[in-house]
């Protein structure tokens, strides 16, 4: 192909290569001998439009707009050649009759674009966006920041509780260590007495088993004066041990140690 060649836009929309020979004015688009034949010149909003031939304008563009079009979504091999203020978006041909036919406010792309630069709505777009920027900016630190506080409290509160617990615990087990004190020596202080009374009822055991083997030897053996002698000792040692016995076997006294009570500030 001749690196001279323009190509035809509406042909280049369905993907053809076809030679421009003409420039449209009013359409500000490419045309091949074909499409100004078969429907340019035939359309009853576009059969009056100036043309100029390709080596007499000096409008044309370095690069066909068909490179920089952007394809319809919706239309397949259609381009968003229009524009739809009302809608705020890019629409081809298809999508003007279809969806936007009672849009007042529908221009081309080509006069868009020339609005577009003329009152240089980039650069306005640009220094809303870098401000966009810089509030966006602030506020990400802040968030950020806000984490950080969060973050440090959050480690505050654990190592506060961490250290209040420790304290609750030592304080429990020097609790712990005076009851168990306290219990063990108030348990001591019962348990020894009872023990003293076990050791004397154990004593009176022997004793009482002696005089039977004594009774017994001497009703076998001895004669009946020895017997009656050695009963009568043995009476008068059993009265004295019974006294005792009536005054500690049906001993009465409450052997419960204490009651635990717990300071409810614990």
């Amino acid at each position: 192909m001749d690196s001279n060649w323009k190509i035809c836009d509406p042909c280049a929309r369905v993907g053809d290569n076809v030679k421009a020979m003409i420039w449209c004015e009013q359409c500000k688009e490419l045309l091949c001998s074909a499409c100004l034949k078969s429907f340019h010149s035939r359309l009853k909003d576009s059969r009056t439009h100036k043309f100029l031939s390709i080596s007499e304008s000096q409008k044309l563009p370095k690069i066909s707009d068909y490179q920089v079009n952007e394809p319809c979504n919706e239309h397949k091999g259609m381009f968003n050649d229009y524009f739809c203020s009302d809608h705020s978006e890019m629409c081809c041909i298809v999508c003007v009759a279809d969806n936007h036919c009672k849009c007042l406010n529908i221009k081309s792309m080509q006069e868009v674009v020339k609005k577009f630069v003329e009152d240089k709505i980039d650069e306005a777009v640009i220094t809303d966006l870098n401000c966009l920027n810089k509030g966006m900016t602030i506020l990400i630190r802040h968030k950020r920041k806000q984490i950080e506080t969060i973050s440090a409290e959050k480690d505050r509160i654990i190592s506060e509780s961490e250290f209040c617990i420790k304290q609750a615990i030592d304080k429990l087990e020097k609790i712990k260590s005076r009851i168990k004190a306290d219990v063990s020596k108030t348990g001591l202080s019962k348990v020894k007495p009872i023990q003293e009374q076990i050791d004397t009822f154990c004593e009176f055991n022997e004793n009482i088993f002696q005089n039977v083997r004594l009774i017994t030897t001497m009703r076998d053996q001895g004669n009946a004066k020895q017997g009656f002698i050695t009963l009568q000792k043995i009476k008068k040692t059993l009265k004295a041990q019974r006294k005792m016995f009536d005054l500690t076997a049906y001993d009465d006294t409450n052997y419960s140690m204490f009651e635990l009570v717990l300071n409810s500030q614990l």
